[in-house]
């Protein structure tokens, strides 16, 4: 079997992660034209499997916003207003503020804001949109085989869908689809990763 692997590569990536002292880490690498994979480095394999799902956190953002920009892009595209921390979410906070902060989609995105993006996803984006955009950015799938599929679920209420949208609870990834994002924004289609070059006998 010949891999895709970048031994060099693969080192220094290694070296780096020593170096910050990364008790648990993944550093994936990988082509995002083609999903050529370079480089899979995990710090703790056994503890800490590059192939389960984890939280989504702060990318699924990028989702949100994606998903807004999709379906209502002028809507999108407003100024948001939200009151205090713009990282600390409460049920009262899924709806625009009176007055207060304003912020645009992009500097929300660029600063990660929680309350602009639990209201994207709650005035904006909605429920079933929103689990669509999760699927189509390849999530709800297994990115590879031997990876777990991702999960995500719009919870109870309007408070739990703006937890997802702005990634504070309900969406669980793998590392290979964060490599997916990435490759997405860079090359504008859902790639899927690979790592086996060839596979031959001894008679090549």
């Amino acid at each position: 079997v010949e891999y895709t692997m970048d031994v060099e590569l693969t080192r220094r990536v290694f070296k780096l992660l020593r170096r910050g002292r990364v008790a648990n880490g993944h550093v994936i690498v990988m082509q995002p034209d083609s999903g050529r994979v370079l480089a899979f480095a995990s710090t703790d394999p056994d503890a800490f499997p590059g192939s389960e799902a984890y939280p989504a956190a702060s990318l699924i953002k990028v989702v949100t916003a994606a998903a807004a920009l999709d379906g209502a892009p002028d809507q999108a595209r407003r100024t948001c207003r939200y009151r205090g921390s713009p990282y600390r979410l409460t049920p009262a906070r899924v709806r625009p503020s009176r007055g207060g902060n304003e912020m645009s989609l992009e500097r929300s995105l660029a600063t990660s804001n929680n309350q602009c993006f639990a209201q994207l996803a709650v005035n904006t984006v909605g429920g079933t949109e929103m689990l669509s955009a999760i699927a189509r950015f390849g999530w709800l799938s297994p990115p590879a085989p031997g990876h777990e599929a991702g999960w995500a679920s719009l919870g109870d209420d309007d408070y739990d869908l703006g937890r997802l949208g702005c990634g504070l609870a309900g969406c669980r990834i793998t590392p290979l689809h964060a490599a997916q994002l990435a490759g997405s924004l860079a090359h504008g289609e859902l790639v899927e990763p690979w790592w086996v070059d060839r596979v031959v006998d001894v008679h090549g």
